[in-house]
């Protein structure tokens, strides 16, 4: 049985949105009421979200407001831990305005003491050979984070080549790889030969299932072989964190609780 180091879930996933299981929402009226639950659920850390849209609504954009994120970890005994920018997902970070809001806000996320920097590689910033901007831009980044002392982590679903060769061009032991099982499996990657290649690169691990439909869905309901998947975390000597970014069901707080439940049946 593997041993559970840090454990998190994905801000927004605690709290039922007013239009269904609508993943993309985010919680601005009440990201507060999270911090308590997350601590009842005896969570580590909740990773924050710049949401897709970039609302300057986002209370990573206040100094007010991150004092008192700062503040809730605190209260609540979690650690401010890893972020994800998912507004590059449909502004490309190719973008020298998108790069520059890029390191405004690792500058915010440095002042509440996040450690990870997920930028996530979908849609307007989906990568190829040819991109040589992103790659430039990318390598801005991690140089900031290395200078902050924080680490840049990609997710994407490119293969697998394409993308140690990104890793390759940047070479910076600041970079690493977000691996996410669920997305992984849909797409039909062969997570047996990702791990083989990428293992020394994965800090850090996104848990979620998806159905034959795309659909994220209930830990251990759908496609992913997770016994395989958590044997190949023993044989690469993975240690690194995990983050819940499952879906909500029609109620939040008892689909989190049985993840937790599934996900912790899994470890010691």
């Amino acid at each position: 049985m593997y041993s559970l180091t840090e454990l998190g879930f994905m801000q927004g996933r605690l709290i039922d949105p007013p239009l269904g299981d609508d993943l993309d929402w985010f919680p601005f009226k009440n990201w507060k009421e999270e911090f308590p639950l997350a601590e009842k659920l005896s969570f580590d850390y909740i990773e924050l979200v710049i949401d897709r849209k970039g609302s300057l609504e986002n209370p990573i954009y206040s100094f007010k407001q991150r004092k008192k994120i700062n503040s809730l970890f605190k209260k609540h005994n979690l650690k401010p831990f890893s972020c994800c920018i998912n507004f590059i997902i449909d502004s490309s970070l190719s973008e020298n305005n998108v790069l520059k809001r890029s390191c405004k806000i690792i500058e915010y996320l440095k002042e509440i003491g996040i450690q990870f920097i997920i930028i996530p590689l979908f849609g307007e910033s989906n990568p190829d050979n040819s991109d040589l901007s992103l790659i430039k831009n990318l390598n801005i980044l991690v140089s900031k984070a290395e200078n902050l002392k924080m680490n840049i982590l990609l997710e994407s679903n490119i293969d697998t080549e394409l993308l140690l060769n990104i890793l390759s061009q940047i070479d910076n032991q600041s970079l690493g790889i977000v691996y996410d099982v669920g997305n992984a499996t849909f797409s039909g990657k062969n997570i047996n030969y990702d791990l083989d290649l990428l293992s020394e690169k994965i800090y850090h691990v996104h848990l979620k299932d998806k159905d034959r439909n795309g659909r994220n869905v209930l830990l251990g309901s759908g496609l992913v072989d997770f016994t395989n998947f958590f044997k190949l975390l023993i044989k690469y000597n993975y240690k690194g964190s995990f983050t819940l970014e499952t879906s909500r069901g029609k109620e939040a707080l008892p689909m989190a609780e049985k993840n937790l439940e599934f996900v912790r049946s899994n470890f010691k």
